[in-house]
Protein backbone atom coordinates (compact mmCIF):
# COMPACT_ATOMS: atom_id res chain seq x y z
CA UNK A 1 0.00 0.00 0.00
CA UNK A 2 1.42 3.26 -0.61
CA UNK A 3 1.93 6.10 1.73
CA UNK A 4 -0.75 8.64 1.89
CA UNK A 5 0.92 10.88 4.04
CA UNK A 6 1.91 14.29 3.35
CA UNK A 7 4.36 16.35 5.28
CA UNK A 8 5.14 19.92 5.40
CA UNK A 9 8.04 21.70 5.08
CA UNK A 10 10.07 24.36 3.21
CA UNK A 11 11.50 21.19 1.23
CA UNK A 12 9.33 18.57 1.20
CA UNK A 13 6.63 16.72 -1.31
CA UNK A 14 3.58 17.72 -1.93
CA UNK A 15 2.24 14.39 -2.19
CA UNK A 16 -1.22 12.91 -3.62
CA UNK A 17 -1.68 9.39 -3.84
CA UNK A 18 -4.65 7.58 -4.85
CA UNK A 19 -4.11 4.35 -5.48
CA UNK A 20 -7.77 3.30 -6.15
CA UNK A 21 -7.44 5.92 -9.32
CA UNK A 22 -4.00 4.34 -9.86
CA UNK A 23 -2.51 8.00 -9.55
CA UNK A 24 0.80 9.14 -7.62
CA UNK A 25 1.76 12.81 -7.98
CA UNK A 26 4.76 14.16 -6.75
CA UNK A 27 5.39 17.43 -7.21
CA UNK A 28 7.77 19.29 -5.01
CA UNK A 29 7.46 22.77 -3.19
CA UNK A 30 9.52 24.51 -5.81
CA UNK A 31 7.86 23.46 -9.07
CA UNK A 32 4.17 25.10 -6.80
CA UNK A 33 6.22 28.80 -5.92
CA UNK A 34 8.07 29.07 -9.52
CA UNK A 35 4.58 28.69 -11.00
CA UNK A 36 5.11 25.09 -12.92
CA UNK A 37 4.21 22.28 -12.47
CA UNK A 38 5.81 18.29 -13.63
CA UNK A 39 6.35 17.51 -16.60
CA UNK A 40 6.34 13.78 -17.06
CA UNK A 41 3.85 11.00 -16.55
CA UNK A 42 5.44 7.74 -15.68
CA UNK A 43 2.80 4.96 -16.55
CA UNK A 44 4.06 1.85 -14.13
CA UNK A 45 3.05 -2.06 -13.75
CA UNK A 46 0.31 -3.83 -15.35
CA UNK A 47 -1.90 -1.56 -13.77
CA UNK A 48 -0.39 1.33 -15.08
CA UNK A 49 0.13 3.77 -12.11
CA UNK A 50 0.54 7.00 -13.07
CA UNK A 51 3.65 8.70 -11.49
CA UNK A 52 4.01 12.74 -12.23
CA UNK A 53 7.42 13.94 -11.92
CA UNK A 54 9.87 16.62 -12.97
CA UNK A 55 12.26 15.51 -16.14
CA UNK A 56 14.89 17.76 -14.40
CA UNK A 57 14.78 15.72 -11.43
CA UNK A 58 14.57 12.37 -13.35
CA UNK A 59 17.58 13.23 -15.04
CA UNK A 60 19.70 14.08 -12.27
CA UNK A 61 19.47 11.22 -10.38
CA UNK A 62 19.24 8.23 -13.03
CA UNK A 63 21.40 8.10 -15.94
CA UNK A 64 19.13 5.90 -17.65
CA UNK A 65 16.53 9.07 -17.61
CA UNK A 66 19.34 11.47 -18.55
CA UNK A 67 20.17 9.48 -21.48
CA UNK A 68 16.31 9.33 -22.25
CA UNK A 69 15.87 12.99 -22.26
CA UNK A 70 19.10 14.20 -23.52
CA UNK A 71 17.99 12.17 -26.88
CA UNK A 72 19.90 9.19 -26.56
CA UNK A 73 16.88 7.11 -26.37
CA UNK A 74 13.47 6.50 -28.64
CA UNK A 75 11.71 6.53 -25.53
CA UNK A 76 12.36 10.20 -24.59
CA UNK A 77 10.48 11.27 -27.59
CA UNK A 78 7.35 11.91 -26.30
CA UNK A 79 9.37 14.79 -23.77
CA UNK A 80 10.57 16.51 -26.81
CA UNK A 81 7.42 16.38 -28.56
CA UNK A 82 4.82 17.24 -25.96
CA UNK A 83 2.25 19.55 -26.20
CA UNK A 84 3.00 22.74 -23.59
CA UNK A 85 1.38 22.19 -20.51
CA UNK A 86 0.60 18.42 -20.87
CA UNK A 87 3.03 15.80 -19.42
CA UNK A 88 4.76 13.48 -21.73
CA UNK A 89 3.93 9.78 -21.21
CA UNK A 90 7.02 7.12 -20.75
CA UNK A 91 5.57 3.64 -20.29
CA UNK A 92 7.38 1.76 -17.52
CA UNK A 93 5.07 -1.46 -18.31
CA UNK A 94 7.28 -3.76 -16.25
CA UNK A 95 8.37 -1.89 -12.73
CA UNK A 96 7.18 -1.79 -10.05
CA UNK A 97 5.26 1.54 -9.20
CA UNK A 98 5.56 1.37 -5.54
CA UNK A 99 9.55 0.70 -5.89
CA UNK A 100 9.00 4.10 -8.17
CA UNK A 101 7.34 5.77 -5.92
CA UNK A 102 9.58 5.06 -2.88
CA UNK A 103 13.23 5.38 -4.86
CA UNK A 104 11.81 8.82 -5.56
CA UNK A 105 11.19 9.98 -2.88
CA UNK A 106 14.14 8.74 -1.13
CA UNK A 107 16.67 10.69 -3.35
CA UNK A 108 14.15 13.64 -2.94
CA UNK A 109 15.21 13.47 0.79
CA UNK A 110 11.74 13.82 1.87
CA UNK A 111 10.98 10.80 3.46
CA UNK A 112 11.73 9.89 7.25
CA UNK A 113 9.64 6.50 6.74
CA UNK A 114 12.59 5.03 4.27
CA UNK A 115 14.80 3.62 7.07
CA UNK A 116 12.08 1.62 8.13
CA UNK A 117 10.84 -0.18 4.76
CA UNK A 118 10.12 -3.64 4.77
CA UNK A 119 12.69 -5.80 3.03
CA UNK A 120 10.62 -6.85 -0.12
CA UNK A 121 10.14 -3.20 -0.85
CA UNK A 122 13.98 -2.49 -0.51
CA UNK A 123 14.55 -5.36 -2.95
CA UNK A 124 12.15 -4.01 -5.01
CA UNK A 125 13.80 -0.67 -4.95
CA UNK A 126 17.20 -2.10 -5.51
CA UNK A 127 15.91 -3.92 -9.06
CA UNK A 128 14.93 -0.20 -10.30
CA UNK A 129 17.90 1.60 -8.96
CA UNK A 130 20.09 -1.10 -11.09
CA UNK A 131 18.00 -1.01 -14.10
CA UNK A 132 17.76 3.06 -13.83
CA UNK A 133 21.58 3.13 -13.27
CA UNK A 134 20.80 5.28 -9.95
CA UNK A 135 22.73 3.04 -7.46
CA UNK A 136 25.81 5.33 -6.30
CA UNK A 137 22.64 7.79 -5.08
CA UNK A 138 21.68 4.94 -2.29
CA UNK A 139 25.04 4.16 -1.00
CA UNK A 140 24.11 6.16 2.28
CA UNK A 141 21.23 4.45 2.87
CA UNK A 142 22.58 1.05 1.88
CA UNK A 143 24.58 0.77 5.11
CA UNK A 144 20.70 1.26 6.99
CA UNK A 145 19.36 -1.18 5.18
CA UNK A 146 21.58 -4.16 4.53
CA UNK A 147 23.95 -4.48 7.69
CA UNK A 148 21.93 -5.43 9.63
CA UNK A 149 20.94 -9.91 9.82
CA UNK A 150 17.41 -10.52 10.56
CA UNK A 151 17.02 -11.81 14.37
CA UNK A 152 15.12 -15.40 13.48
CA UNK A 153 15.28 -17.82 11.28
CA UNK A 154 11.50 -18.76 10.83
CA UNK A 155 10.57 -18.41 7.52
CA UNK A 156 9.69 -14.76 7.35
CA UNK A 157 12.60 -13.93 8.70
CA UNK A 158 14.34 -16.13 6.09
CA UNK A 159 12.82 -14.49 3.65
CA UNK A 160 13.92 -11.35 4.74
CA UNK A 161 17.11 -12.46 4.70
CA UNK A 162 16.80 -13.57 0.91
CA UNK A 163 15.63 -10.24 0.09
CA UNK A 164 18.05 -8.13 1.48
CA UNK A 165 20.62 -10.66 -0.13
CA UNK A 166 19.01 -9.90 -3.52
CA UNK A 167 19.29 -5.58 -2.89
CA UNK A 168 22.65 -5.93 -1.81
CA UNK A 169 23.61 -7.62 -4.66
CA UNK A 170 22.04 -5.14 -7.20
CA UNK A 171 23.06 -2.23 -4.94
CA UNK A 172 26.35 -3.20 -5.38
CA UNK A 173 26.82 -3.34 -1.36
CA UNK A 174 29.81 -6.01 -0.13
CA UNK A 175 29.27 -5.58 3.08
CA UNK A 176 25.40 -6.48 3.06
CA UNK A 177 25.95 -9.01 0.78
CA UNK A 178 28.28 -10.92 3.07
CA UNK A 179 26.64 -10.37 6.39
CA UNK A 180 23.40 -11.53 4.45
CA UNK A 181 24.81 -14.65 3.58
CA UNK A 182 26.30 -15.28 6.72
CA UNK A 183 23.12 -14.91 8.32
CA UNK A 184 22.10 -18.31 6.16
CA UNK A 185 25.45 -20.01 6.91
CA UNK A 186 23.26 -20.94 10.38
CA UNK A 187 20.39 -22.47 9.07
CA UNK A 188 20.41 -25.93 6.70
CA UNK A 189 16.86 -24.96 5.27
CA UNK A 190 16.76 -25.13 1.40
CA UNK A 191 16.47 -21.72 -0.69
CA UNK A 192 15.10 -23.10 -3.86
CA UNK A 193 11.26 -21.39 -2.97
CA UNK A 194 12.94 -17.97 -2.54
CA UNK A 195 15.14 -18.78 -5.58
CA UNK A 196 12.38 -19.76 -7.87
CA UNK A 197 10.10 -16.89 -6.50
CA UNK A 198 12.41 -14.44 -7.33
CA UNK A 199 11.36 -13.72 -10.62
CA UNK A 200 15.01 -13.63 -12.15
CA UNK A 201 15.44 -16.90 -12.01
CA UNK A 202 19.36 -17.45 -12.35
CA UNK A 203 20.14 -15.20 -10.24
CA UNK A 204 18.39 -16.66 -7.98
CA UNK A 205 19.33 -20.37 -8.29
CA UNK A 206 23.21 -18.82 -8.41
CA UNK A 207 22.32 -17.32 -4.84
CA UNK A 208 20.94 -20.90 -3.84
CA UNK A 209 23.78 -22.36 -5.05
CA UNK A 210 25.99 -20.27 -3.68
CA UNK A 211 25.15 -20.46 -0.39
CA UNK A 212 24.77 -24.14 -0.29
CA UNK A 213 28.55 -24.32 -1.45
CA UNK A 214 28.97 -21.85 1.41
CA UNK A 215 27.39 -24.25 3.98
CA UNK A 216 29.39 -27.15 3.27
CA UNK A 217 32.48 -25.03 3.20
CA UNK A 218 32.39 -23.45 6.56
CA UNK A 219 30.89 -26.80 8.09
CA UNK A 220 33.74 -28.55 7.04
CA UNK A 221 36.09 -25.86 9.02
CA UNK A 222 33.82 -24.91 11.74
CA UNK A 223 33.45 -21.15 10.18
CA UNK A 224 30.86 -18.72 9.84
CA UNK A 225 32.52 -16.87 7.12
CA UNK A 226 29.99 -15.29 4.34
CA UNK A 227 30.28 -14.54 0.02
CA UNK A 228 32.47 -12.07 -1.24
CA UNK A 229 30.45 -10.28 -3.50
CA UNK A 230 32.74 -9.22 -6.25
CA UNK A 231 33.78 -13.21 -6.49
CA UNK A 232 30.78 -14.47 -6.44
CA UNK A 233 30.15 -11.80 -9.72
CA UNK A 234 33.30 -13.21 -10.58
CA UNK A 235 33.10 -16.91 -10.07
CA UNK A 236 32.75 -19.59 -13.19
CA UNK A 237 33.94 -22.39 -10.84
CA UNK A 238 33.57 -22.16 -7.34
CA UNK A 239 31.38 -19.09 -4.90
CA UNK A 240 33.67 -19.60 -2.21
CA UNK A 241 37.30 -19.67 -3.32
CA UNK A 242 39.16 -15.99 -3.56
CA UNK A 243 39.20 -14.47 -6.94
CA UNK A 244 42.13 -13.36 -8.48
CA UNK A 245 42.89 -9.95 -7.99
CA UNK A 246 40.38 -9.47 -4.41
CA UNK A 247 41.77 -8.38 -1.63
CA UNK A 248 39.28 -8.86 0.71
CA UNK A 249 40.77 -11.89 2.86
CA UNK A 250 38.74 -11.37 5.28
CA UNK A 251 35.67 -12.17 3.27
CA UNK A 252 37.60 -15.82 2.32
CA UNK A 253 37.94 -18.82 3.56
CA UNK A 254 40.90 -20.58 3.71
CA UNK A 255 40.87 -22.91 1.06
Amino acid sequence: MLDHTVSKGPTTWYLMAKYNFHLLLLIPLSCVKNGYNCDVMLVVGAKKVQILVSASFLSHVSVMFEKMFSGGMKEGNPLTNRVDGQQARIELIDDNPEAIYHALKILYGSDPGSFKLPPRTIRDVSIFADKADMVQRFKPICSLWLETAPGSVDRPHLQAGFDLLVASYWFDHGEGFFIMSQFFVRTDIPLLEFALELGDEPLGLRLALAIEELRLANAYRNETIGLCLDCFVAATTTFVAQQPGCRRTRRHLVL
